[in-house]
């Protein structure tokens, strides 16, 4: 079958489209599923990707080929059969000069082409080459662990050659895909020099599907180390590869989740070398995962007894420790590894939070403030360090708490308040300049309809106490009175004061009768002094005096009429044992039903109310403005 037919796609020298084409094939094949399959899609993918190199500036039936005047390659169709004479036949027009000047032309283009394809040979043995020290550095482990011999190898002129640098690094992506064991520090010098991260930004899906196990140990986090690679490299006589398998496996498995398959790897791996600082590590994370920290802790204590400078390995046991009972020897362990690892973030928050488990408080923020210097986004750091400003505003002294706020980015208190008035004043100027001109027309507006001045309805209502009925004489009509009385005489008449100001006394009955006897008062005639004053009182005050109890009456004085008082005289005069001999009756009586005392000033005019209004409906505009300015203020 036809190359491109098996890819999917026509005749083309753009590697990039050739790239894609494969790439979407691979995840329909699986070397697994189909390894005849995937074999016959690989070959047709590298046979394309070669032709295409080789016809990078040619189209899909033509290659430009070398021209001998302009030094580079051209177009051409020129085909030759090996049975004709290289001399054509000339024309009847063609001279002899015209005729080996035809000549010269074709073997300078002939020579150019050899020279082309023996360029493209050369090339391809140096790309090869290339290949074949890369294979032979990998083989050997003791020197494959060295970046230095890496090194050497990136230098070649051969990797820096513009026209062969992209062919070596598709190949030795190719070959790292099955040849992957080697130290971060070769990981990243590879990545550097063949810039293949931004391959892997160009087209992620492609990159990670294409090249799975470079694309793992290149980008993602590794548990492996350089040192770890160097101390294995003493032991290069043995089955590398078979360990360095099992070990990635173990790791595998462990992140995964299954526990029996990882620990069935770490004993193949341990059969082979025990002594792997890397593999100590996943052991320490197997047993901890499997709730089995005494055997983590025993490893890490042994090993540490041998390699006392193992800085994972200390962190790890600090892990370790820091849920036992014994506080002490871990705050002692504790403070010993902050000494030889001051800026180690694990270190600094435990630290950080064993200070604020003693409140002491600027010793834990500290620590928080290391973390976030060389970690500015390193959320527990955030959130520890929050906690203790928290606690040092609420505590910490005066002067303490201007500089954690000034620290914070915090405001002072005369700063806020500055702000929060010239953001106020900013954005609601013109609706106090209205507020407070409408309040000026109602200051002006108020005595010319009511008479009245504004501040006498600020001032509090004047009430006047009433100890005889001849003080009611003098007050005026509506005057508020206050009057304590102890007993008095029902008249069994209800008194209703009427909306327009008249005053009408009727019978209980007819009260009942008219559907006013709630609205009415009770009518009663109390001895004040030497006077007797009719009163309209409620029904709790009228039990008080119908009972002989005191009551302390509150409300207005007002005249009665004549007629009105005329029919209380003669109800009185009805009781004989409550003659009104010797106690005349006021001309004035009390109205005290509400039990408190109204205001003698009118109401306020319409026009008053249709301002106070206004003035309202833009005090709350007022507010709003209170509220946004109050938000900025804060910050």
């Amino acid at each position: 079958m036809n190359i491109w037919m098996q890819l999917g796609i026509e005749k083309t020298n753009d590697i990039r489209a050739i790239k894609k084409a494969y790439a979407s094939l691979l995840k329909q094949t699986h070397p697994e599923d189909d390894p005849e399959g995937y074999q016959q899609l690989r070959e047709a993918y590298d046979k394309a990707v070669q032709w295409a190199r080789t016809h990078q500036d040619s189209d899909s039936s033509t290659i430009q080929e070398p021209s001998a005047e302009h030094d580079h390659l051209v177009q051409s169709t020129y085909k030759q059969d090996s049975r004709q004479n290289l001399h054509l036949e000339k024309g009847p027009g063609l001279t002899l000069a015209e005729d080996d000047e035809s000549d010269n032309h074709k073997k300078l283009h002939l020579l150019s082409r050899l020279n082309w394809q023996q360029a493209v040979i050369e090339e391809n043995n140096i790309v090869k080459e290339f290949m074949e020290q890369t294979a032979k550095l990998y083989s050997n482990f003791a020197m494959r662990v060295e970046l230095k011999n890496w090194m050497e190898l990136m230098n070649r002129p051969a990797v820096w050659n513009i026209s062969m640098q992209e062919e070596i690094g598709e190949r030795l992506l190719d070959f790292l895909e099955e040849h992957h064991y080697l130290p971060p520090a070769v990981w990243s010098l590879l990545e550097r020099t063949f810039n293949w991260a931004q391959q892997m930004e160009e087209d992620d899906s492609y990159f990670a599907t294409r090249y799975p196990r470079v694309y793992f140990h290149m980008f993602s986090a590794s548990f492996e180390t350089d040192e770890g690679y160097t101390w294995l490299g003493r032991y290069a006589d043995k089955d590398m590869e078979h360990y360095l398998f099992c070990r990635a496996a173990a790791y595998s498995e462990l992140m995964m989740g299954e526990m029996k398959e990882a620990g069935s790897r770490i004993v193949q791996a341990m059969e082979l070398i025990q002594d792997d600082a890397d593999l100590l590590r996943i052991r320490i994370q197997y047993h901890m995962l499997n709730e089995e920290r005494e055997q983590a802790a025993a490893l890490c204590s042994s090993w540490l007894q041998n390699r006392p400078d193992d800085k994972t390995v200390h962190l790890l046991y600090f892990r370790l420790l820091e849920t036992d009972k014994d506080a002490q020897e871990n705050e002692a362990y504790l403070r010993q590894l902050l000494e030889r690892y001051p800026t180690e973030t694990q270190l600094l928050l435990a630290a950080a939070r064993l200070d604020m488990k003693r409140q002491e408080w600027e010793q834990a923020e500290s620590f928080c403030q290391t973390v976030l210097r060389s970690q500015p986004a390193h959320a527990e750091a955030i959130l520890l360090l929050a906690e203790v400003q928290t606690m040092l505003l609420e505590k910490g002294k005066p002067e303490q708490r201007t500089l954690l706020n000034l620290e914070l980015g915090r405001w002072t208190t005369a700063v806020r308040v500055k702000r929060f008035f010239g953001i106020l004043l900013r954005e609601k100027w013109p609706v106090m300049l209205l507020m407070g001109l409408l309040c000026v027309v109602i200051w002006y507006t108020y005595p010319s309809t009511t008479g009245h001045l504004l501040t006498e309805y600020l001032r509090p209502t004047e009430i006047h106490e009433v100890k005889t009925g001849a003080d009611l004489s003098s007050l005026q009509p509506g005057d508020p009175v206050h009057v304590y009385a102890k007993g008095g005489t029902y008249t069994d008449m209800q008194l209703l004061n009427w909306v327009h100001g008249e005053t009408f006394i009727m019978s209980s009955a007819k009260a009942k009768a008219n559907n006013v006897f709630n609205a009415s008062g009770y009518l009663y005639v109390v001895r004040l002094g030497q006077y007797s004053v009719p009163v309209s009182v409620n029904y709790e005050t009228a039990t008080k005096l119908y009972n002989n109890q005191p009551a302390e009456l509150t409300g207005n004085a007002y005249p009665l009429p004549s007629d009105q008082l005329g029919v209380i005289k003669k109800k009185m005069l009805g009781y004989a044992s409550n003659s009104l001999e010797g106690y005349p009756l006021t001309s004035y009586y009390i109205q005290a039903k509400e039990g408190k005392a109204l205001s003698t000033l009118p109401p306020a005019p319409s026009i008053i109310k249709f301002y106070v209004f206004l003035i309202l409906l833009l005090f709350t505009f007022f507010l709003q403005g209170v509220y946004q300015a109050w938000k900025f203020g804060r910050y």
